[in-house]
């Protein structure tokens, strides 16, 4: 179950949770959000003695030699963020809205740059030396079960997307593999069924 964290709401959040899935964060926002929110998510599902359960993350990935590579990439990230917030709406739901509510000229140009900003937050860029460093962090920080980079974004030249992926698989891919490595696994469909008969059960039925 996908749920893209930092945009989407609060009741998909629950509804994902409720249900015994295990999370598959499409991060759109800064990983200690990210982490506020797999703490709820957690928190629902020990509400129906459920075991947490590592998320799944995805996003952007871009290794470079020199960290001016690495930041120029940024530039095509910017494409998957315009893409992503005006395809989706994102600025008509109620958390964006209320970050541009009321705005106008030069404050609302902050505010949608603040959000542009947030976006970016989300990308691990650099050396292969920085990318272990943050990813290593993130890991601590979240304990991710599964990573799905994004090696390919925007405008994105195959070479330069060829050369990242490399890097990473040379340089980066050892040292994860040293990482603690927790298992995702869903709550099994059988016990979220009992759970919900459990709680019809002892939900009083309406009279009239």
């Amino acid at each position: 179950m996908a749920y893209t964290a930092g945009y989407a709401e609060e009741e998909t959040m629950r509804w994902v949770a409720n249900s015994g899935c295990a999370p598959m964060y499409n991060n759109f926002h800064d990983w200690p959000s990210l982490t506020a929110i797999n703490d709820k998510f957690n928190a629902i599902r020990a509400s129906h003695g459920w075991h947490p359960v590592p998320p799944s993350c995805s996003g952007p990935i871009y290794v470079a030699e020199t960290e001016a590579e690495a930041e120029y990439a940024r530039r095509w990230y910017v494409d998957i963020i315009d893409s992503t917030i005006w395809h989706y709406g994102i600025f008509n739901q109620p958390s964006m809205r209320a970050r541009v509510q009321g705005k106008t000229g030069a404050a609302l140009q902050a505010a949608i740059d603040s959000i542009y900003a947030d976006s970016m937050k989300t990308g691990v860029f650099g050396t292969p030396d920085q990318v272990i460093a943050k990813l290593s962090e993130i890991q601590k920080m979240l304990g991710i079960g599964h990573l799905q980079g994004h090696f390919d974004f925007g405008r994105m030249p195959h070479d330069a997307a060829k050369k990242s992926m490399t890097l990473f698989a040379k340089e980066v891919m050892p040292a994860l593999r040293e990482l603690p490595e927790p298992e995702v696994r869903a709550t099994p469909f059988a016990e979220v069924l009992a759970d919900r008969a459990k709680m019809k059960s002892a939900t009083p039925e309406k009279v009239g």
